[in-house]
C-alpha cells in the first residue's frame, strides 16, 4: 500500500494521500503522548492542522484495515 505526506518539514497543515482508506490518525511527541488526534474527513486524501503544535519532531500514525503505518515530522 502506498502512503505518503508533505510537507516536511512543515509549518501549518499535513497533507496525507492513501491508496488505502484510512479510519483514523494520531500524532504523538517524543515523549509518546498523544496530542493530536481524530478521524479523516476524507478517507484517501486529507489535511491535518498542525498549527497548535509547538516546533519539534513528532510521530504521525495512521490507522488502516488491521494495519498501522507510522513516520517522524518536523513541525517548524
Amino acid at each position: 500500500s502506498t502512503i505518503s505526506f508533505y510537507p516536511n518539514p512543515l509549518e501549518h497543515f499535513l497533507s496525507v494521500r492513501s491508496e488505502v482508506m484510512i479510519r483514523a490518525f494520531t500524532i504523538f511527541n517524543m515523549q509518546g503522548q498523544i496530542v493530536l488526534a481524530g478521524s479523516p474527513s476524507s478517507l484517501n486524501e486529507f489535511m491535518i492542522d498542525v498549527r497548535q503544535l509547538q516546533a519539534g519532531i513528532y510521530v504521525l500514525s495512521l490507522q488502516y484495515s488491521e494495519n498501522t503505518w507510522q513516520t517522524k515530522f518536523l513541525k517548524k
